[in-house]
């Protein structure tokens, strides 16, 4: 399987350096590609996310420790707990 991985490897950049202005174009469609997401998420990230009227601190625990206690099961018939 790696084999096979390093042979279409070797084949892409053959063909790349084959059309250099295919090449030239990918590169920067990619990059441009990359670079907008980033920079949409960092914004996104500014705005919406960190804004958010919430206390980490508060919400955040450890992972197998509940942050609430769960309530006991009333039992409705006596009017008591079981």
């Amino acid at each position: 399987m790696l084999d096979a991985f390093w042979r279409d490897l070797k084949y892409g950049t053959r063909l790349l350096r084959l059309n250099p202005g295919f090449a030239v174009v990918a590169s920067l469609s990619l990059a441009l590609g990359i670079g907008a997401n980033t920079a949409i998420f960092q914004l996104l990230d500014a705005v919406r996310i960190r804004t958010l009227p919430v206390d980490v601190r508060r919400n955040s625990s450890k992972s197998g420790s509940p942050t609430r206690k769960v309530a006991e099961p009333v039992d409705s018939w006596a009017g008591g707990r079981c």
